[in-house]
C-alpha cells in the first residue's frame, strides 16, 4: 500500500490543502503512526495476523466484528476514547489495542481508567455483574514505562 499517497489524499480531503510534498516525505509512515495504525488494523485480515504472529491465536477474519471506539461513561466524566475496539463474533470477549508512542507517570492510571470504562461497559443492564472478558494489549513505540 502506498501510504505517501494515501496521506496525501486524506490531508487533502480533510482541507489541509496548504500540506505539500516536503512535509509528506517526511512524515511518519510506519505503524507507530496513530492514523496509519488504526487504518492497517481496520482491515480483519491484519488483525487476524496480527494475532497469529504475537499470540499466536487462529482468528478467523470475517468474525472480527469492529465496536464503537468511544467507551460509555457518564456525560460529567473523562471519556476513553480507543484506538481500535472489537470482538470476536460468538464469544464475549472485548479487545482494546492501543499505540503508544511514549508513556508518562500517568500511564499506568490510563491502563486502569481503560480496563475499568470497558469492563463497565461490557455489565448489561437487568443482569448480574457479570461483565465479559476485557483485553487491553498496548503496543508500545518505546520500552514500557514502569512509574
Amino acid at each position: 500500500m502506498d501510504y505517501k499517497l494515501k496521506m496525501k489524499e486524506m490531508l487533502r480531503k480533510s482541507g489541509h490543502s496548504d500540506i505539500n510534498d516536503e512535509v509528506i516525505n517526511n512524515f511518519n509512515y510506519n505503524l507507530t503512526n496513530d492514523s496509519l495504525f488504526k487504518d492497517y488494523f481496520s482491515e480483519p485480515k491484519n488483525l487476524a495476523l496480527f494475532f497469529k504472529i504475537y499470540f499466536n491465536m487462529d482468528v478467523n477474519y470475517e468474525n472480527i466484528v469492529y465496536l464503537n471506539n468511544e467507551a460509555i461513561g457518564h456525560p460529567k466524566m473523562k471519556k476513553t476514547i480507543c484506538d481500535l475496539k472489537f470482538k470476536i463474533n460468538g464469544e464475549d470477549t472485548i479487545f482494546d489495542i492501543e499505540m503508544q508512542n511514549s508513556g508518562n507517570e500517568a500511564i499506568q492510571k490510563r491502563i486502569r481508567a481503560y480496563f475499568t470504562s470497558l469492563s463497565v461497559e461490557s455489565i448489561k443492564k437487568g443482569k448480574d455483574y457479570d461483565s465479559n472478558n476485557v483485553f487491553l494489549i498496548w503496543v508500545f513505540n518505546t520500552k514500557a514505562p514502569l512509574y
